[in-house]
């Protein structure tokens, strides 16, 4: 067997080299981040026993585009200022560009092994507890910094297509190193993206395998969607003439007790009025009489008829024509009123009721000629 010559055996000793240091400086990136005073970012909302305060918001898949003709490409996050457990996320094209140059650069494809970036349903490789399953969705073959955000282009397997096509977990949450920057730290090499419905970076465009994973669902869906918004359009327009009709009525109703209210007070003062004139109660019993009468009107007008006068009264025969004096009109319905309720046994209200609307009754409210 013939022997190599030294010089390609060291040249192959190099490669080799080259290659271990290279896979294990891309396979150890806690140890490069401590070395370099580099971070490691994912961008998921924390679990809820991590920070219960921080609200969820997840954006509409129904208004998510294809994001280019071929539909394996997808946004990985957009640029902007991106706030992160770790610090403010400062993302920008010149970020991108340099984790497009990381991502192409020879050691990093030796230390990925050639398979691309790993796709993950959520954070396996960050948080296992959370995330158990760390079976790939698929991988990232390549990265463009665009005008408006980083994209890959992804290769899915069976899980990855199963998963869009399900809409399990929809919207990219980028796990990559950062460096310090003059504000905040900056993305400077990716190692994995987790699809996830909880993405921390909120202006998140969903990953969409096709149309209906996208949520533009089906022309069947779309118009029972359509009629669904319809039905509810219009159970809301009756929502509101039915409250704008309960309010009119209670408006109306309101009113009615209004005047029962000022009707009643109005005979408790005729009454109160007429029994101090007849002797029966006297000027400074007028407040207590008033509570009385409030609390329970006929209790108190049957106890104050049961009053001796403090003076001889005899009953009035009722005037057959107007009179001129407002205290003997008041002093003539009131006398109205007893007769009706010791001829009848109707009670105050009954009796008040027959004066009011009887005809026969009608001089004892109308004023006459002094």
């Amino acid at each position: 067997m013939k022997s190599k010559p030294h010089t390609t055996m060291i040249k192959e000793i190099l490669l080799v080299l080259c290659a271990a240091c290279a896979l294990f400086t891309y396979r150890r990136p806690a140890r490069r981040r401590r070395a370099a005073a580099m971070f490691d970012a994912y961008n998921e909302t924390p679990a809820p026993e991590w920070d219960k305060d921080r609200p969820v918001v997840v954006a509409d898949i129904a208004n998510a585009k294809p994001v280019d003709d071929d539909a394996e490409w997808f946004q990985v996050a957009p640029y902007g200022e991106h706030p992160n457990r770790v610090g403010l996320q400062v993302f920008n094209q010149a970020a991108a560009e340099k984790i497009v140059a990381s991502f192409n650069s020879v050691a990093s494809k030796i230390g990925r092994l050639f398979r691309g970036a790993p796709i993950y349903a959520g954070h396996p490789d960050v948080d296992p507890a959370r995330w158990p399953d760390s079976r790939r969705l698929g991988k990232i073959v390549a990265l463009e910094a665009r005008n408006d955000g980083l994209y890959a282009k992804a290769e899915w397997n069976t899980l990855g297509v199963e998963n869009n096509e399900q809409g399990f977990y929809v919207y990219p949450s980028p796990r990559w190193l950062c460096e310090k920057a003059t504000k905040g730290i900056s993305p400077v090499e990716l190692i994995s993206v987790g699809l996830t419905n909880t993405p921390n970076i909120r202006s998140s465009a969903p990953v969409t395998a096709n149309d209906e994973a996208a949520g533009g669902g089906t022309e069947a869906d779309n118009a029972a969607l359509v009629a669904l918004t319809s039905e509810r359009d219009a159970a809301n327009a009756q929502v509101t003439a039915l409250t704008t009709e309960r309010d009119g009525l209670q408006a109306q109703l309101q009113a009615v007790n209004d005047a029962l209210v000022a009707e009643r007070e109005l005979r408790r003062d005729l009454i109160i009025e007429n029994a101090i004139e007849s002797g029966r109660a006297t000027a400074a019993d007028r407040p207590a009489l008033v509570a009385l009468f409030n609390s329970d009107f006929d209790a108190a007008w049957a106890d104050l008829k049961k009053r001796t006068p403090a003076y001889n009264t005899q009953r009035l025969e009722l005037p057959k024509k107007p009179l001129a004096d407002a205290s003997a009109r008041r002093a003539a319905q009131l006398e109205a009123v007893n007769t009706i309720q010791e001829e009848t046994g109707r009670s105050y209200d009954e009796a008040w009721e027959v004066v009011r609307t009887d005809a026969k009754y009608k001089h004892l409210f109308e004023a006459g000629q002094a």
